[in-house]
C-alpha cells in the first residue's frame, strides 16, 4: 500500500512550541529606591535642565549609557523625551548580553504609552564592554565614531573606576572625551557613578590636585577648609602626605577620590584649546557595605569656550574673551565636593519620599523576572537609617 506522505504530514503534529522559561532574579543594589531617587532628581532632572536651555533644532537626543537589563534609565528618559516632544536615540554598552539588543527589541522593552514614536531610527545595546573604547579599532569604537557625539554620556559604574582594570577604563574614557571635544561645540552632560576605596593608589587624580597647589596658595587654604585639618598636606604645603591617606576615614578619602576625579577632567578640558568650562552640577555620595559614604554620583555639565577670531589688520574690532580661570573652576568644583549631598540622610529623613521612590521604582520592574509583592519588603530591609 502506497502511504499518503501528504496525509502524514497533515496530521502529524508538530513540535509544541514551550515559552521560554524566565528565571526569577533576586532584587540587586539598583533596585533600591535611593537609586530612583538618582535617576529621577539627578539624571532626569538635570537632563530636562539641558534640553530646555538647548535646542535640538529639531535632532533627536543622543544619550550614551551603561544599561543594566532592566534598562531603567532608558524607561525615565524616553517618558521625559516623550513629554517633551523629542526624539531619543540611543547608545549602550552591556558586556554581560549574549548579543545586541536592536531597535525593535529596545521598543520591547522600553513602549510605555506609546514612547515607542518618539525613540529615533539608531539605538543599539551592545554586548560590548566600555573598556574596548580604549581600542580605537574595535567595534564599541566604531558605533561611538558613527554616533558622533552626545548630548548626555552616563557611566553608571558598580564598583569603582579605579580598581581592576583602571588604566583601560581611564583610556576609555579618556578617548569618549576626546570623541567629544573634536566632534561637538554644544554643552553636553557626563555622568559618573563609581565607588571609592581607601586601599585605591590614586596618584594620578593626586598629580591633578598637585598642580592648583603649585599655582595659587589660595587652593591650599581652600584645601584645607575642606577637609578641616592641615595635616593632611606636608610641611611644603605642595604636595598630599601619602603616609596619611592610608589612614583617612573612607568619609575623607571618598571627598578626595571626588576632588581628584574631577580635576583630571578638568585638566584634560582646559589646558588644550578648544577649552572647555567644566561645572560641577548637584551631586551625591552614599555608603555601600560601609558606615561612611563611599560611593559618588556625580554630575558635570560641559561647555566650550567662545572663541573669537581676531582681526589682524584692526579693521574689525572684537573683544577676545579671557581664557578660562582653571582655578576658578577648579576652586568651585571642591566646594561643590565640599558640599556633598548625603543621599541616605536625604532618603532617611523623609517617609513619603522613600514610598514614592519604592512605588516607582516597582513600576519598572517586570512581574516576570521578579516577584513584585516582596518588593517593598525587600526595599525596606536595605533601607540604611541614622
Amino acid at each position: 500500500m502506497e502511504e499518503n506522505y501528504d496525509l502524514i504530514t497533515g496530521i502529524a503534529a508538530e513540535a509544541p512550541e514551550h515559552p521560554q522559561r524566565i528565571e526569577v532574579r533576586d532584587f540587586a543594589p539598583w533596585h533600591k529606591p535611593r537609586k530612583q531617587y538618582i535617576r529621577g532628581n539627578q539624571w532626569i532632572k538635570e537632563i530636562t535642565t539641558f534640553l530646555d536651555a538647548n535646542d535640538l533644532e529639531g535632532r533627536p537626543f543622543k544619550y550614551f549609557s551603561l544599561p543594566g537589563d532592566d534598562m531603567i534609565d532608558l524607561c525615565m528618559l524616553a517618558e521625559e523625551c516623550q513629554r517633551l516632544g523629542v526624539q531619543l536615540r540611543v547608545l549602550g554598552f552591556n558586556e554581560d548580553l549574549q548579543e545586541p539588543i536592536g531597535e525593535e527589541d529596545i521598543l520591547k522593552v522600553i513602549s510605555r504609552s506609546e514612547i515607542s514614536a518618539k525613540i529615533a531610527p539608531g539605538r543599539y545595546i551592545r554586548p560590548d564592554d566600555f573598556k574596548d573604547l580604549s581600542n580605537s579599532n574595535s567595534m564599541a569604537s566604531n558605533y561611538v565614531c558613527k554616533f558622533g557625539s552626545f548630548d548626555v554620556i552616563n557611566l553608571d559604574f558598580c564598583d569603582s573606576i579605579f580598581n581592576r582594570d583602571y588604566q583601560a577604563k581611564h583610556d576609555a574614557l579618556h578617548k569618549l572625551i576626546t570623541n567629544q571635544i573634536q566632534n561637538r561645540t554644544r554643552p553636553w552632560l557626563l555622568f559618573l557613578t563609581t565607588r571609592s576605596d581607601t586601599t585605591e593608589d590614586l596618584g594620578h587624580y593626586w598629580k591633578s590636585i598637585y598642580e592648583n597647589f603649585d599655582r595659587d596658595p589660595r587652593f591650599i587654604e581652600n584645601f584645607r577648609v575642606v577637609f578641616e585639618f592641615s595635616s593632611l598636606i606636608n610641611n611644603d604645603g605642595l604636595k598630599i602626605n601619602p603616609k596619611l591617606i592610608s589612614n583617612i576615614s573612607n568619609h575623607n578619602f571618598t571627598k578626595l577620590f571626588g576632588i581628584g576625579f574631577s580635576k583630571w577632567i578638568l585638566n584634560m578640558l582646559m589646558f588644550e584649546q578648544p577649552y572647555f568650562i567644566v561645572e560641577m552640577l548637584d551631586s551625591y555620595w552614599y555608603r555601600v557595605d560601609n558606615e561612611d559614604p563611599n560611593m559618588l554620583s556625580l554630575a558635570y555639565r560641559i561647555s566650550r569656550h567662545p572663541e573669537v577670531k581676531e582681526d589682524p589688520s584692526g579693521l574689525v574690532p572684537s573683544e577676545i574673551p579671557d581664557d578660562p580661570d582653571e582655578y576658578r573652576c577648579a576652586l568651585r568644583i571642591m566646594n561643590k565636593v565640599h558640599h556633598i549631598k548625603d543621599l541616605d540622610q536625604i532618603v532617611d529623613e523623609d517617609d513619603d519620599l522613600f514610598n514614592g521612590l519604592t512605588d516607582e521604582t516597582k513600576q519598572f520592574l517586570s512581574p516576570v523576572r521578579y516577584r513584585l509583592e516582596d518588593y517593598p519588603a525587600w526595599a525596606n530591609q536595605k533601607r540604611i537609617r541614622f
